[in-house]
């Protein structure tokens, strides 16, 4: 699956991942694309975001949380200001 987006002025497209094991992401779809691994990396720190819950240890709860706002801040600086992150979104 191939998703795009028109922000910016431009089409970005993304081919959407399958989960597979092993994993195997995908080459980003044809350009204009400036930031090609975004729901790559959007995917990563979704799954980090809802695995953190599981943790036992309150303080590696609490580190990972912190990982997964730097992370987020990261892909919000790169991918640039007419997209918007939203971390803690509900789950569908």
């Amino acid at each position: 699956m191939e998703v795009c987006f028109r922000y910016g002025g431009r089409e970005h497209c993304f081919v959407v991942p399958v989960v597979e094991v092993p994993i195997k992401w995908p080459h980003p779809g044809p350009g204009p694309v400036n930031y090609p691994q975004f729901l790559q990396d959007a995917m990563i720190v979704a799954a980090i975001q809802d695995l953190a819950t599981l943790a036992g240890d309150e303080h590696l709860r609490e580190a990972l949380n912190r990982g997964v706002a730097a992370g987020v801040e990261a892909m919000q600086r790169h991918v640039g200001p007419d997209v918007t992150i939203r971390a803690g979104a509900a789950k569908g």
